[in-house]
C-alpha cells in the first residue's frame, strides 16, 4: 500500500493496557476506500506482466494482439477472434489470480451481449424495459423532436401553463435522462 492505514482494535482483540494502540494495515482489505484503488494497481501490474496494453482513453480496456480484456471493478470480460487465444489468455491470469469463469458474457452495465454465429451484438433492451418499467408515468406522453422548424415559445406563460408547469416538476425527467 502506498500510504499508511491505521485503525483501532478491534472489540475483544484489544491486549489489557494496550488498548489505546492502534493497528497498521500492511494489505488492502475489502471495505476500505483505498481497496479499489489497490485492485486496479494490483491487476494493471498482472495485466501488463502478461503484454496487455491499457487504452489511453478507457482505462478499463486493455488489448493484446488478437485479444480485447474488459475490466469493471473485480468483472473481466475476454474478447478474441480466436479460440486458443482467448483460452490462453484466461488460463495466464488463472495463473496470476484466482478467478471463477460464468462463461459467454449475457449482460454488462447495462449492454446485453448476443452471439449469432461469428458476430456478438451489442444492445440494451434489457436496460431499457428497466427504465420503462422504473419511470411508467412518464411512457404515456409522447413527444416528437425536434420541434417544428419556425416553433415560436410564447414569452408569456398563462395561468393554467402556470400549473402544469408545478405538475412537470414533480415528474423525474432529471433522473430518467440522467439514466441514459
Amino acid at each position: 500500500m502506498d500510504i499508511p492505514i491505521y485503525m483501532q482494535q478491534p472489540e475483544g482483540f484489544a491486549v489489557k493496557g494496550c488498548e489505546h494502540y492502534v493497528c497498521r494495515f500492511h494489505k488492502s482489505i475489502y471495505g476500505l476506500h483505498q481497496s479499489g484503488r489497490q485492485w486496479n494497481i494490483e491487476l494493471n501490474e498482472i495485466l501488463f506482466g502478461l503484454g496487455f496494453h491499457q487504452n489511453e482513453l478507457c482505462n478499463g480496456l486493455y488489448t493484446k494482439s488478437n485479444c480485447i480484456l474488459l475490466v469493471y471493478v473485480d468483472d473481466i470480460v475476454v474478447f478474441s477472434k480466436s479460440q486458443s487465444d482467448l483460452e490462453d489468455s484466461i488460463l495466464n491470469i488463472k495463473i496470476k489470480l484466482e478467478i471463477t469463469e460464468l462463461g459467454p458474457v449475457r449482460y454488462l452495465l447495462g449492454v446485453n451481449f448476443e452471439r449469432i454465429g461469428d458476430s456478438v451484438y451489442l444492445h440494451q433492451n434489457t436496460y431499457i424495459n428497466k427504465l420503462k418499467t422504473r419511470f411508467k408515468n412518464l411512457s404515456r406522453r409522447r413527444i416528437t423532436l425536434p420541434l417544428k422548424v419556425g416553433c415560436i415559445l410564447p414569452d408569456r406563460v398563462k395561468e393554467n401553463e402556470i400549473i402544469e408547469t408545478e405538475l412537470m416538476r414533480q415528474i423525474p425527467y432529471k433522473t430518467l435522462i440522467g439514466c441514459l
